[in-house]
């Protein structure tokens, strides 16, 4: 990855979630459709510097080269016209995508596998399904409190993980949030199923980078909340979901600004 496959990743999200947002916006499910090849195409684009990674498009060699697969996969399964082939097709997804992106790592060994891994793979599959099952509800509203929790989501994401110290996973969270902002001017709509590549990033951030457990935990559950806050019919409640998101997000980016600086603080001096 260099500065111009970041470059070329972000500029192809951008453009490809404006032109498959336009072109698939009147199709069922298109919006959601269109925000996953944005997303797929950034992320492939982004690890590619020279003619020979264009293989691992075909070929993946690391965790975060099946995470377009997992977005294209999960957009199978919304388009699937029965809800219950949906759901199911839904949760085999959501249980093979962390298995795949651990497939062949430590965590998988035998001797990892304790009843704390089991969980931590469980809650990551169970987020993972969420987005998927949800059906999108809201009217086309560019400029709506969804769209505001989606932006400062995906903003303190991209920065916590960044700030953990994975550039290439935070450049892939900045890629994932222009594939949105092309879908979001082209339809003013945001689906859910966009959430799917963030929380792939927040594991893998977790599992290979410095992102702390309690961090992740912590944008997990801020992106759950953004999930579910528009399905909530009652204003206090909506209210409630929406303070409680905004909160959650904002104690996160506190902890990884509390740890940079304890950590500067505490570096020897020459």
């Amino acid at each position: 990855m260099t500065s111009f496959s970041i470059a070329v990743g972000c500029l192809a999200a951008l453009v490809c979630g404006l032109i498959a947002g336009r072109c698939l916006r009147k199709f069922r499910e298109g919006i959601a459709v269109a925000s996953t090849i944005a997303a797929a195409v950034g992320l492939m684009l982004l690890q590619v510097s020279t003619l020979n990674d264009f293989i691992r498009i075909v070929q993946p060699k690391v965790a975060i080269d099946w995470v377009p697969l997992a977005c294209l996969l999960a957009a199978a399964s919304v388009v699937m016209p029965s809800k219950k082939l949906r759901i199911a097709m839904g949760a085999v997804v959501a249980m093979a995508t962390p298995v795949r992106l651990l497939w062949g790592s430590v965590y998988l060994e035998p001797d990892a596998l304790n009843s704390s891994a089991l969980m931590c793979l469980a809650v990551w599959a169970a987020v993972l399904a969420l987005p998927i099952v949800l059906q999108d509800q809201t009217a086309p509203k560019r400029f709506s409190w969804k769209t505001a929790l989606w932006v400062a989501a995906t903003a303190v994401t991209a920065m916590v993980i960044a700030m953990s110290g994975s550039l290439i996973y935070g450049a892939a969270s900045g890629v994932c949030g222009l594939a949105i902002l092309g879908v979001l001017i082209s339809t003013s709509q945001i689906p859910n199923i966009a959430a799917i590549p963030f929380i792939c990033l927040i594991g893998l951030s977790a599992l290979f980078a410095e992102l702390s457990v309690l961090n992740a935990g912590l944008l997990l559950s801020g992106w759950v909340s953004v999930l579910i806050a528009e399905r909530v019919s009652r204003p206090r409640t909506a209210v409630m979901f929406r303070v409680s998101t905004a909160a959650v997000l904002l104690l996160v980016g506190s902890l990884t600004f509390a740890r940079l600086a304890g950590d500067r603080t505490t570096e020897p001096k020459e």
